[in-house]
């Protein structure tokens, strides 16, 4: 029989959930000097619109357990969107007075309780109406020795029953002074589509999960983001979100919200409290969600055609001899220079060979998960700074110098540049560009120097560009002397001469919108 649907989430993905449900419940409960956690600690406030109800699990193994009652409070949000629904879905049920109360409230007071949820209500949409942005809801049974496996969300939205305070602004975010010597920049200037990922396998236990939740939860809690669908106002600035855990089984990850539409408190209440330790498809996870985040022309939730994008992968454990990121085929990397994605994988404690010998996309393995840490990759992937680290950035990584030949030097960026290259071929840009490709980054400063083989020739410099105009600039320097400044765009070509020795040419980008860049070559002729 095919599984009821809830939340508008497809059978395929209720699938997934309830696989994540039996892999802790397959797990025997072993040892003696185990703790059983409550998958959202006690008495503990999580904000968001769907927030995730799962069962404690033994830090050992990440075995279902149970040790006592689990409540906690859920905010919306919005002081004016009360809880609209729930929906649980029970894997196993060894004792079935297991129940969910839900109270009006922030606390377990019995004059505020609105609704129960049992293994009756199994996999069945419950709807909930508070008159608050605030609820406690907390979970108990009878029989410790056979702790119930289960999964599902509370979902908020709906309008409260008797509104008591005063709707949140909803005009852009304004300017703010910033100042904090982690970073060199404001991170509320990163423009990005970024999806995050989480590995939930480790073999480093619940230490290992919570330091990977750690560094994922403060990541995003620097970011200014926007959920606008299709983009409107924000549709160039700001960071938009979205959030997946990798799972066993195909197509071996499972989104946690709604495409491009999470805040970072969601993301930071949908993070995987619970482990699993048996090997995931962490590479089919990475292939496997480029297409679904980052088109373009998805008719529900498209990309942003002139952001940045970004796979950001949160993982405690990575096996060199089953993921294989660079293959001979290079399939990993096909498919996101396709979708005009880059990839970042931030290892916690995490050794490997393959990953360190990389030449297209960032590896950060970190011992710690402090702001330090954070501030350490966000520095330089995102905003391309050496402050406070010592990684490298593959993305938009500088091609060679051009060096002098008998036809000329080129040089573009992106390296993958697809815009004209002269005008006797293409002297205009394709107007079908839809920018789902082939676009350099944000923050960029990179510098391209030619050496002069002939001092008895000048210079031919033809430059086609496509660039955010009087905010990305190319500029050449004729032996240390400015001598032209490109901004905006030149459907033909820019034509110049220069009598040098030594060409200069520097490209700088700031924190949003990214175009098709430029191509130059440069030629060695005789003076008119």
């Amino acid at each position: 029989m095919p599984l009821t649907q809830f939340n508008g989430e497809s059978e395929s993905k209720q699938k997934e959930m309830l696989a994540r449900v039996l892999l802790v419940t397959l797990l025997a409960v072993t040892g003696v000097n185990c703790t059983c956690n409550c998958y959202t600690p006690n008495n503990q406030m999580l904000t968001g619109s769907k927030i995730v109800l799962s069962n404690a699990f033994d830090d050992s193994n990440f075995s279902s357990c149970y040790a006592g009652t689990c409540g906690f409070i859920a905010y919306s949000g919005d002081p004016t969107k009360g809880w609209s629904n729930i929906n649980v879905k029970f894997g196993s049920i060894l004792d079935n007075t297991g129940v969910f109360k839900i109270y009006n409230g922030n606390t377990s007071d019995p004059n505020l309780l609105m609704n129960t949820y049992g293994f009756a209500n199994s996999q069945q949409n419950m709807s909930l109406t508070s008159s608050t942005p605030y609820i406690y809801i907390a979970y108990s049974q009878d029989d410790s020795t056979k702790p119930n496996s289960y999964y599902g969300t509370i979902t908020a939205g709906g309008p409260l029953a008797a509104p008591t305070t005063t709707a949140a602004p909803t005009s852009p975010t304004p300017t703010r002074a910033y100042n904090n010597s982690l970073y060199p920049r404001d991170p509320y200037q990163i423009s990005h589509d970024i999806l995050v990922i989480v590995n939930q396998r480790t073999d480093q236990g619940a230490h290992g999960l919570s330091a990977t939740n750690q560094l994922a939860s403060k990541f995003v809690g620097v970011l200014s983001n926007t959920t606008e669908i299709p983009p409107g106002i924000d549709s160039t600035s700001k960071v938009r979100l979205g959030l997946v855990t990798v799972t066993p089984y195909n197509p071996f990850y499972s989104a946690q919200g709604e495409i491009w539409k999470m805040t970072s408190g969601d993301v930071q209440s949908a993070l995987p409290q619970s482990g699993i330790s048996i090997n995931v498809e962490v590479v089919s996870a990475l292939k496997n969600v480029v297409p679904t985040f980052f088109n373009v022309n998805d008719p529900i939730a498209p990309t942003r055609k002139t952001v940045q994008r970004s796979v950001i992968l949160f993982t405690a454990w990575w096996g060199d001899n089953t993921q294989v990121l660079d293959d001979v085929d290079n399939t990993v990397k096909k498919i996101y220079d396709q979708y005009g994605v880059n990839l970042a994988i931030i290892g916690f404690n995490t050794t490997s060979n393959q990953l360190v010998s990389n030449s297209w996309y960032n590896y950060a393995s970190l011992t710690n998960s402090t702001d330090n840490d954070v501030a350490q990759f966000v520095n330089r992937y995102y905003f391309n700074s050496n402050l406070g680290n010592s990684l490298i950035n593959n993305w938009c990584a500088k091609s060679a110098d051009p060096v002098p030949t008998d036809g000329g030097a080129t040089f573009t960026e992106p390296s993958n540049y697809g815009g004209p290259t002269t005008s006797s071929a293409v002297t205009s840009w394709d107007p079908n560009f839809d920018g789902q490709t082939k676009r350099y980054c944000n923050f960029q400063d990179t510098t391209y120097t030619y050496t002069r083989k002939n001092s008895v020739f000048v210079l031919k410099i033809t430059v086609f560009y496509e660039l955010e105009i009087e905010q990305d600039y190319l500029k050449f320097y004729a032996d240390g002397v400015e001598i032209e400044s490109f901004t905006g765009v030149d459907v033909n070509n820019a034509v110049f001469n220069a009598n040098a020795t030594v060409i200069t040419a520097r490209f700088t980008t700031n924190n949003a919108i990214v175009q098709r860049g430029f191509s130059v070559k440069i030629e060695e002729v005789a003076p008119a």
